[in-house]
């Protein structure tokens, strides 16, 4: 074996690892001169140590196509275990190759490793931007102002300031019926009015002011966390509940109004704020007034973003509405714009559905209604005023089954 040669080269004027065919040469007495030529992936190359120099030897038989392959294959398994013992100058080629032969199986999958060890990576990092940003998402606030109660005719009022459960100082503004009305503050309904996710509860005075006048009722008006003179805490589901059940607790406290005459109302996501404190605090409140709110969170990630459909289970902020809701016994008015783009209508008539607990409920449709303006169609105030009158009543009445009267 001392006259062993034994080389390996590329068929293609490239470096044999990304040949295709290799040419393998044994020159040996019983085959000497012979060339077979067999398939690249055929050829599974093992490394081992020699003498702090690198060999190889076949690891298996390959196919090919000719007898004599096969035997030159046969043959290998002798043959590497007596390079072993080479020297230098017995196997030039063994001992000055700079190059490390892989198989064409191996090339792939340490390709194949990468490409899943760089897509695992890419994934855990938009998941983990997707987590941390998912908040700013959502919610939209601004610190912008656009006045205070007194710019849009409601005088009496009180700069109000309390901490949600986890400290948060949440701002907003208690607007008082006047003192020279007939009725005072304190026999009046008092209305939490929860706004929706964009900008503040300064955008929503303009608004309130015709509550205020249809119903002749007090209004407790609050910028979540985040939002508006609210704590610079960006706004979550959690923190917004907090903030919203503190509200609850910030007016039971009071003596200037009628703790036995209040109501909760919400708009868009301020909705699903409502029937949250609907859901915790039941009878404390006499009724429950939504506007173009959603069923749930989750399902306006398949409406408006169903390109972040796969995500919704990691998902922090859900609003789970529907789910909430079937717990409500209060009376409930439904406010709907049918022209709404954003939240589409029909997640209002399933809310609707979804309420058989409630005593007394009505849904009410504007059919030039859109998202931001229902509130503008002729009979807005004059619906809700119809229906705080005719729940006000029923409440002195015994109880009987849930009644409900969708309306246009």
């Amino acid at each position: 074996m001392s006259s062993l040669q034994l080389s390996l080269k590329s068929n293609r004027a490239t470096t044999p690892s990304h040949a295709f065919f290799y040419t393998l040469t044994l020159r040996q007495p019983w085959c000497a001169g012979h060339r077979v030529h067999l398939r690249r992936r055929a050829l599974p190359i093992l490394y081992a140590p020699l003498d702090h120099k690198q060999y190889f030897c076949l690891t298996r038989p390959a196919r090919s196509r000719s007898v004599l392959a096969r035997v030159v294959l046969a043959r290998l398994a002798h043959i590497s275990e007596s390079t072993k013992s080479l020297t230098r100058e017995q196997s030039p080629y063994l001992a000055s190759s700079s190059v490390l032969l892989h198989g064409r199986a191996a090339v792939i999958a340490v390709r194949l490793a990468i490409f899943i060890a760089a897509t695992a990576i890419v994934v855990v990092v938009a998941l983990a931007v997707i987590i941390l940003i998912q908040d700013r998402i959502v919610y939209k606030p601004s610190s912008v102002s656009k006045g205070d109660p007194a710019d849009f005719g409601m005088q009496d009022f009180d700069d109000i300031e309390y901490r949600a459960s986890d400290g948060v100082r949440v701002r907003g503004w208690l607007i008082k019926q006047t003192r020279l009305d007939d009725n005072p503050p304190a026999t009046v309904p008092t209305v939490i009015y929860f706004h929706g996710r964009d900008k503040n509860a300064s955008f929503r005075l303009k608004k309130v002011a015709g509550l205020y006048k249809a119903l002749r009722c007090n209004v407790l008006l609050v910028s979540y966390r985040g939002y508006g003179n609210s704590q610079a805490r960006f706004p979550t589901e959690r923190g917004m509940c907090m903030d919203a059940e503190s509200a609850v607790e910030f007016l039971l406290d009071r003596d200037d109004i009628d703790r036995t005459n209040l109501w909760v109302f919400g708009e868009s996501l301020g909705g699903a704020v409502a029937i949250h404190v609907a859901d915790k605090y039941g009878d404390v409140f006499r009724g429950l007034i939504l506007e173009n709110t959603f069923t749930s969170l989750l399902d306006m990630i398949d409406k408006r973003t169903p390109y972040f459909r796969p995500l919704k289970s990691i998902s922090r902020n859900r609003w789970p509405s529907s789910l909430k809701i079937v717990n409500v016994r209060l009376p409930i008015l439904f406010l709907s714009g049918l022209r709404d783009s954003f939240i589409p209508p029909t997640m209002m008539r399933q809310l609707y559905d979804k309420a058989a607990l409630s005593r007394h409920k009505e849904l009410v449709t504007f059919p030039g209604g859109t998202h931001n303006r229902t509130w503008t169609m002729l009979g807005y105030f004059s619906r809700i005023a119809n229906f705080v009158s005719s729940v006000t009543r029923l409440a002195s009445a015994p109880v009987g089954q849930p009644t409900g009267q969708p309306t246009s």
